[in-house]
């Protein structure tokens, strides 16, 4: 009589929970100090205390640990940025506001903005680029109609929110990547170049 083979036990919800959260905890980590690209789904297993194939049953690949890593980042921040471009009274300086958080938080945080801003986004297969997803268009639409609501004219608001993206990213890359500089703080380089571009 041939004996039975048992399958794997289904993974509850608070089996995936749990395992997920280790295995960022360790990506996290490894990405932070080799690189997201030297960094294997064994090696992550391994600081996870997990088996090489285990892992797969959370996550498909090392790419899908990362765009998890990535969404959680920016879930907050977004929301930390509406937060505090919500104290300004006037559009303007909610533009303002938004831009300063987000330079702060990033020149702050160096680790997340290499881990996230060091790596070109590589879709795989069918996947889309994390640029395009909802989480990003919302938050770009948002940002938009705060430039508008400024007095930016409709022609030029897609400009006028692409020029305020290489400003904040141009300052968060300065500071965090050439330090020995004697730059002046962030919030002041950042509302400067605000000022400049919401200028009439």
């Amino acid at each position: 009589m041939a004996s039975k083979t048992k399958g794997r036990r289904p993974l509850t919800g608070t089996d995936i929970e749990t395992g997920r959260a280790k295995i960022l905890a360790a990506a996290r980590s490894l990405f932070a100090q080799k690189g997201y690209r030297s960094v294997s789904m064994r090696a992550v297993a391994e600081v996870a205390d997990m088996s090489a194939m285990s892992i797969y049953r959370y996550y498909e690949n090392k790419r899908a640990i990362l765009l998890h890593i990535w969404a959680e980042v920016f879930t907050q921040l977004f929301k930390d940025c509406r937060t505090a471009a919500a104290q300004a009274r006037e559009p303007a300086d909610a533009v303002k506001a938004y831009a300063i958080f987000f330079v702060d938080y990033w020149v702050s945080n160096p680790e997340n903005y290499l881990m996230i801003y060091g790596e070109i986004d590589t879709p795989v297969g069918g996947e889309s680029f994390f640029a395009d997803s909802e989480e990003v268009a919302t938050e770009l639409a948002y940002i938009a109609g705060l430039i508008a609501a400024s007095g930016t004219p409709e022609s030029e608001v897609e400009l006028t929110l692409q020029q305020l993206i290489c400003a904040m990213h141009g300052v968060c890359h300065s500071l965090i990547t050439i330090p020995e500089l004697r730059w002046r703080p962030s919030d002041t380089l950042i509302a400067g170049l605000v000022e400049a571009l919401l200028r009439h």
